[in-house]
């Protein structure tokens, strides 16, 4: 499936927009390991980047986190490294997707 007609069904299936807001920029990142939906939160709340994500798809997944200071991106691909997941840029909004739609993902309960 493209990444195009994967986002469009991520929106068609509930998905729910994160946050909106102004471009993504460096900055001293202190976001803790745990809840990757929790993280991606804080992340967008940082940046003011525009993320749209599945609640039900990253429902108990977990993440490292990131600390430092860094590019947005950067940032990004660290709470995202291990989690199964991948952002994918288009038109100006990330979409968090499954890196391997075949792999599984480790959720806690």
């Amino acid at each position: 499936m493209s990444k195009v007609r994967f986002l469009k069904a991520v929106l068609a299936g509930g998905a729910s927009a994160l946050a909106f807001g102004t471009a993504a920029h460096a900055g001293n990142f202190n976001i803790p390991g745990g809840d990757l939906e929790t993280a991606l939160n804080i992340y967008v709340a940082q940046t003011g980047t525009h993320l749209i994500v599945s609640e039900d798809a990253v429902r108990g997944v977990q993440t490292r986190g990131v600390h430092g200071d860094l590019p947005a991106e950067a940032a990004l691909q660290r709470i995202l490294a291990g989690t199964g997941f991948s952002a994918h840029n288009e038109s100006g909004v990330i979409g968090i997707v499954r890196a391997d739609p075949q792999a599984p993902v480790e959720r806690i309960a």
